[in-house]
């Protein structure tokens, strides 16, 4: 009986070890928050064109109202060689409406912002006529107005807490069942 009550406290004793081993060492995960700079925006009334430099490997564009409450459009664009370019399609921009880009690593972090107004393609026209140069074209249609940055929620990965999750299941059903064994046989060896 004692051999008995000798082995089932060891083997506790061993999952719980084994159980404290597993779950002890898992580190967290966070986003990587590189940093994102952006270059230019290019704007017209049916896409926006978006460069910039980052050390992440991916970069996520958002197109949102001035107020920065509403998305318009998103979409994400690889990185080479530190630098993105990117184009957002298939919108409707309307003229003299205030429009803000956000740009962040993909993975998560911080977003770079740059805000615009959509000015008309004719007064751009008259003002590259008058001035005489040819840098005013259509596709130089953006005033920007400021570059800022808007702190973003931090990310995380879940997968390492579901592992643990499903290893103290399993850990606390062996206990469980190894009890609930060494009961049968105890009451078995009383008869």
């Amino acid at each position: 009986m004692n051999k008995l009550r000798l082995r089932t406290n060891s083997i506790i004793y061993i999952l719980a070890i084994i159980l404290v081993a597993v779950l002890f060492p898992t580190d967290p995960v966070y986003a990587l928050n590189k940093t994102v700079t952006i270059s230019e925006v290019s704007p017209s009334t049916s896409e926006v064109k978006v460069n910039g430099t980052t050390e992440a490997d991916a970069v996520m564009i958002q197109l949102r109202n001035a107020s920065g409450d509403d998305i318009i459009a998103m979409k994400s664009f690889p990185v080479v060689d530190n630098a993105f370019e990117g184009s957002i399609t298939d919108i409707t921009l309307s003229e003299g409406i205030e429009y803000t880009v956000y740009v962040a690593d993909y993975e998560g972090g911080d977003f770079a912002t740059e805000s615009f107004i959509l000015e008309s393609e004719e007064e751009v026209t008259t003002e590259a006529t008058t001035e005489a140069t040819t840098q005013a074209t259509t596709e130089a249609t953006a005033e920007v107005k400021d570059t800022k940055t808007v702190k973003a929620a931090k990310t995380g990965d879940n997968a390492l807490v579901a592992f643990m999750f499903m290893t103290m299941i399993v850990s606390g059903l062996g206990i469980f069942l190894i009890i609930r064994k060494v009961r049968v046989l105890k009451k078995l060896k009383s008869r």
